[in-house]
């Protein structure tokens, strides 16, 4: 059984708010007993001694001074007659006098506590919400790595693995020539999968694609061309750009393997509240109608790839023969 633990901001949250209801009872009733005495004050001439002692012990308990001057009222009290009645009023302003600084400073000690209770609690609630965020983020992390990691074992079988089947086959057949061939595609894939697979998320979005098409350019041969019109990049959420960056990706690692271009457009580009990204090779293009076959299913799995995850931002991609493939994708309604 997976034992339960309370972690330590949720117990200083508790105690905070614990702390905080506390004190909001003890002030409500220190003010009404503050009010009671004042009453009693007020009507001392008509209350017993012992009745005062009750009242007020709990106040001349811990003040010695209160103490003398309580003794002090219940002397002229008892003992009082009509030429002392003006010393024991006198002697009761002094007392009243004494406990209201006394009610001021419990009220500011009360204060104080609560003051630091909503601190405690406020700190306790920001770590709680940075630790959800941080959690979160952390999830997408993994998520995302792990789709790295799945896409990257694709791309190995369905590219790298069949270049390398290639290289077997024409060795036992003596053709160095094709060996040799299909041994740097392998080596071309790979570079830039492990070049693809480093991308630093953390840096601008327009950097990663520029930083890709580079790689895609120094591994493969194959010249690149962006064109980027928009200026509300920064604006859209970071996922949207993780997604993009790997429909990029994926778009480039299959054009390098089927499509014998020699030349790559990529255009970003945002009409009204609408961001399209568009890329176009000058290869052999594809046939739109084979597209989602069963038959062809193996052979198409990267473009198939590639409309999953339009889909997944809420996105629509359109595959275009005009001498060679483009691919037209349209986020709507994603520019704020």
């Amino acid at each position: 059984m997976k034992k339960f633990q309370l972690k330590i901001e949720y117990i200083l949250l508790i105690i905070s708010l614990l702390n905080f209801c506390s004190t909001v009872s003890l002030k409500s009733m220190s003010q009404n007993n503050f009010i009671n005495m004042e009453n009693v004050l007020e009507n001392i001439n008509s209350i017993e001694s012992g009745d005062l002692e009750d009242t007020f012990y709990q106040f001349t308990y811990f003040s010695r001074e209160l103490k003398n001057q309580l003794k002090e009222i219940i002397r002229l009290k008892d003992y009082a007659d009509e030429n002392q009645k003006e010393n024991l009023t006198e002697a009761a302003d002094i007392f009243s006098t004494s406990i209201r600084k006394r009610e001021q400073q419990l009220i500011f000690s009360y204060d104080a506590i609560l003051y630091c209770s909503l601190i405690l609690c406020f700190i306790s609630g920001a770590v709680i919400f940075y630790k959800i965020v941080h959690q979160k983020n952390e999830l997408l992390k993994i998520k995302i790595i792990n789709e790295q990691q799945l896409q990257f074992s694709r791309n190995l079988h369905d590219g790298i693995a069949q270049d390398l089947a290639a290289v077997k086959i024409y060795l036992n057949k003596n053709e160095t020539e094709k060996s040799f061939f299909y041994a740097e595609q392998a080596l071309k894939d790979v570079r830039y999968l492990i070049d693809s697979m480093h991308a630093e998320l953390s840096k601008d979005f327009v950097q990663l694609v520029k930083n890709n098409l580079e790689n895609f350019e120094t591994n493969f041969g194959i010249k690149t061309d962006l064109l980027i019109a928009s200026s509300s990049l920064e604006k859209i959420d970071s996922r949207i750009h993780i997604e993009l960056l790997r429909i990029l990706q994926e778009t480039l690692s299959n054009i390098a393997r089927h499509s014998g271009a020699s030349l790559v457009n990529v255009k970003i580009t945002e009409v009204g509240r609408d961001l399209n990204l568009i890329i176009k090779d000058n290869g052999k293009g594809i046939d739109p109608e084979n597209l989602y076959s069963h038959s062809d299913e193996k052979k198409h799995y990267g473009i198939k790839n590639i409309k999953a995850r339009v889909d997944h931002i809420g996105g629509k991609v359109e595959f275009k023969n005009d001498g060679g493939c483009t691919i037209a994708i349209c986020i709507e309604n994603i520019i704020r």
